[in-house]
């Protein structure tokens, strides 16, 4: 059996557990008031148990030697209807306030895990005492954080912009943000579509058409893909814009002269085709535009099942091992010691006085495996060539600036960059860790930069100078690979300074060039010599 039980609460069809059982996850159960959907979980996943009944009267009568209680993850699809855009955006429907029995459920149950699924409207400024009670319920025994994450990015064919917020006892958030991972390519309309017979029926497949009247099928006959709000047509070569059920309709076919069908809409919420759906023609349509698309709920459920193994690698043996033998008053030491040399004697390059996080961006995928020198010759035409306001790029200029250095390889990665900026972050620059890592060119250290020196976030950036510093401070050997890169980036980020953190960093990395050179160190007159391993052995030879 799985070690991940998992329970549904405000299930709907059964769509976000459909995709956690998919991963991995033992599913035990969900509650919904819809009868109709709940009957859609019921014969979709048999094994578990499913039962009509609204949060209000589950949180009152739930017994201990109920399933829930065998549960370490709950997800919740908690109803959104006064919070989207697509609805009324009443602040006063009750359905906005069932957050508060999924608080007291939970406060009962004490689950490892907590996964909820909402739309992008939470965050507004309307409901926001509404998310700041929902945080701060599930804070005070949990760590939590939450993103929105677009559908289209995790692999669906469509447009669909969630927040999902993840309370975890077990593991700090971020581990499993971190396991994330984004689709390379976005799909379309007509991907999702194939193989579809767009002309026969099939009811047992839930492929039925609607039967529009005389003047509606006129109306529809006349309107291009793109167009107007009221039957939209989707657009076969690009991703759906978010599928909703408006007067229980939903968009129309890319090529033929009707609405979607069912199936064709859950093909769009990239559902599985095995997956039926139970109830009327109507109902089912409710159904698939309430639910949250399959794939995106699957990155998350296998996300949460990564995130202990990224901790584990993470925290290893070297970790614990530079831990061990650093206490407090060395911390000190490192952070007065290299904050000290920046003011006195850090480099004074152009780019460390910049604000904008996407120039900073790029300056760091310039100076990656570069000499800053080099970089500070061609730093302002880079800059020039790459609009921080349009994000276009000016590939004369870059094709002149980078042939004149040898550099011609990081044209094609600062133009993926741009790209996937435009597509993942509508053109921003993200100041989250796991969401920097998702964009092409960008690792561990230019992520970890980026956050602090675009952001002011402590996040020491791990690169050949910090490895070869530790080897020499500490007297070991590591290599420089990836997880023992993650485990020097979880220690130094112990030691950074929380204020103004990039004069420690930039005090570091001038300390390194000038002092902790890789050849010919000057360690009589490095301020830590007589403690560094390096240091001592050179002075008993």
């Amino acid at each position: 059996m799985s070690k991940y039980r998992c329970y549904d609460i405000c299930c709907g069809a059964g769509v976000f557990a459909a995709a956690f059982k998919r991963a991995g996850y033992k599913i035990l159960g969900g509650i919904d008031s819809d009868k109709d959907a709940i009957a859609t979980a019921r014969h979709n996943i048999p094994d578990a148990l499913w039962e009509n009944i609204s949060i209000e009267d589950f949180s009152k009568k739930i017994q201990k030697n109920h399933p829930l209680f065998r549960a370490n993850v709950i997800i919740a699809g908690l109803p959104c209807q006064g919070f989207s855009v697509a609805g009324k955006c009443e602040p006063d429907d009750y359905r906005n306030y069932l957050y508060r029995y999924f608080l007291r459920i939970v406060k009962r149950v004490k689950p490892d895990y907590i996964v909820i699924e909402n739309v992008q409207g939470l965050l507004h400024e309307r409901n926001k005492d509404i998310f700041k009670e929902i945080i701060s319920g599930l804070n005070k025994e949990y760590e939590v954080d939450y993103r929105i994450y677009d559908a289209v990015n995790l692999g669906t064919p469509q447009y669909r912009k969630r927040v999902f917020i993840i309370a975890s006892k077990k593991i700090p958030v971020r581990y499993i943000f971190e396991n994330v991972r984004f689709s390379p390519e976005q799909k379309t309309v007509c991907e999702a579509l194939i193989n579809i017979d767009p002309k026969n029926e099939n009811v047992s497949f839930n492929h039925t058409f609607m039967r529009h009247g005389k003047n509606v099928l006129e109306k529809i006959k006349s309107i291009n893909s793109g167009g107007p709000i009221s039957y939209r047509r989707l657009i076969g070569d690009q991703p759906s814009l978010t599928i909703i059920s408006g007067h229980n309709a939903l968009p129309l076919h890319p090529e033929m002269h009707r609405a979607l069908s069912n199936r064709e809409a859950a093909r769009i919420q990239g559902i599985p085709d095995n997956f039926i759906f139970k109830g009327s023609r109507t109902q089912q349509t409710v159904q698939i535009a309430n639910v949250v698309p399959y794939p995106m709920a699957m990155a998350v459920a296998q996300s949460l099942r990564r995130a202990p193994k990224t901790m584990q690698t993470t925290t290893g043996k070297l970790c614990k091992l530079l831990t061990a033998r650093t206490d407090s008053s060395l911390k000190t030491t490192f952070r007065r010691g290299f904050v000290t040399f920046f003011r006195k004697r850090g480099r004074k390059y152009k780019w460390r006085a910049i604000k904008n996080p996407y120039r900073i961006l790029i300056t760091e995928i310039l100076l990656q495996r570069t000499k800053g020198d080099m970089v500070n010759e061609v730093w302002q035409d880079v800059i020039t060539a790459c609009n921080p306001k349009s994000k276009h790029i000016d590939l004369g200029i870059l094709e002149k600036v980078f042939n004149k250095i040898g550099l011609q390889y990081k044209i094609e990665t600062i133009t993926k960059l741009n790209s996937a900026l435009g597509i993942y972050f509508n053109g921003k620059v993200p100041p989250a860790f796991d969401e920097l890592m998702q964009l092409p060119g960008v690792g561990i250290y230019i992520a970890s930069a980026t956050r602090t020196f675009a952001f002011n976030i402590p996040d020491f950036p791990v690169d050949s100078n910090c490895f070869r510093f530790i080897n020499r401070f500490y007297g070991l050997k590591i290599k420089g690979k990836k997880s023992e890169a993650r485990q020097l980036r979880e220690f130094m980020n112990s030691i950074i300074t929380k204020k103004n953190p990039k004069e420690f960093v930039y005090g570091f990395i001038d300390f390194c060039a000038e002092i902790c050179a890789p050849r010919n160190p000057k360690c009589e007159i490095c301020f830590i010599s007589k403690l560094c391993m390096h240091g001592i052995s050179l002075r008993t030879q």
